[in-house]
């Protein structure tokens, strides 16, 4: 992937994490929580990732939905 993909995705975060953190809405940025071999596509950048990847992902939600 060239990097002219990854700063759009990287800005789209930054826009998304600006807009909704100012509406009270918990955000959970997990956009380098995951590493590059917990992906199944090796050639193109999807959101299919193993299990270690998902429990990565679920583990920082509950995380920040947990507040107790």
């Amino acid at each position: 992937v060239d990097s002219d993909l990854t700063n759009l995705m990287i800005d789209n975060k930054k826009w998304l994490i600006n807009r909704y953190s100012k509406q009270d809405v918990i955000m959970v940025d997990n956009f380098n929580k995951i590493t590059d071999s917990c992906f199944y596509e090796r050639t193109f950048p999807t959101e299919h990732y193993n299990f270690t990847g998902r429990k990565i992902i679920a583990d920082n939600i509950s995380k920040a939905i947990n507040t107790d």
